[in-house]
């Protein structure tokens, strides 16, 4: 296991709540052309979560759709993006 894996191990944990149901606060944004596959949204404070990591960014935007979290073509279609 690589130091950077250990350390996505060790800390992806804390973003758990982000997939954990019941799902409707968190939605994952597509971001076509972009490096990185999804932007994470929050619908109640209108912003998105930034992760540093890019790795540990992934990681957790894959555990989100792998749970289930709705993905959006843009904020605009989340529900309560109004």
């Amino acid at each position: 296991m690589s130091r950077l894996t250990e350390t996505v191990v060790m800390t992806i944990s804390e973003y758990a709540y982000l997939w954990i149901p019941p799902h409707g606060r968190y939605f994952l944004v597509g971001t076509a052309g972009a490096e990185h596959g999804y932007l994470i949204w929050d619908s109640v404070t209108r912003t998105a979560l930034v992760i540093e990591d890019d790795d540990l960014a992934d990681e957790v935007a894959a555990r989100m759709e792998r749970q289930g979290v709705p993905v959006v073509a843009r904020i605009a279609d989340a529900p309560g993006a109004s």
